[in-house]
């Protein structure tokens, strides 16, 4: 709720104005939800990322993150990207952390080899 002082309606016997008093509702998103200043989401990866590692590239609103996804590292797993959160109130240049659960999605269908290559 934002307060506007004096810049409500006009005071009774030409008394001073009163307050303006704002409630701001942030509708949830599809993707992302908030907690604080951080967004939290989950991301599909690959089966072959997540057994080889490899780089993840990590879209917010805005800008892109890259993170490494080690080799080894079990679905769900949360990672953090600083700084790729939303903007902290009455700071300037200071943001909350994305944070990314990943989760890995197996192929449809392998091929005999790569059956045998896993």
């Amino acid at each position: 709720m934002l307060r506007l002082e004096g810049k409500g309606g006009h005071g009774l016997n030409g008394g001073p104005n009163g307050d303006l008093y704002i409630t701001v509702k942030v509708e949830s998103h599809p993707e992302f939800q908030r907690k604080g200043n951080d967004l939290y989401c989950e991301r599909p990866v690959d089966l072959y990322t997540a057994c080889s590692a490899g780089k993840l590239r990590i879209k917010n609103f805005e800008e892109y993150g890259q993170c490494r996804y080690s080799k080894g590292n079990t679905n769900g797993k949360m990672l953090r990207l600083m700084g790729l959160g939303m903007p902290v109130y009455g700071t300037k240049d200071e943001f909350g952390n994305l944070y990314v659960t990943v989760i890995v999605h197996l192929p449809d269908s392998l091929s005999d080899q790569e059956i045998e290559l896993i």
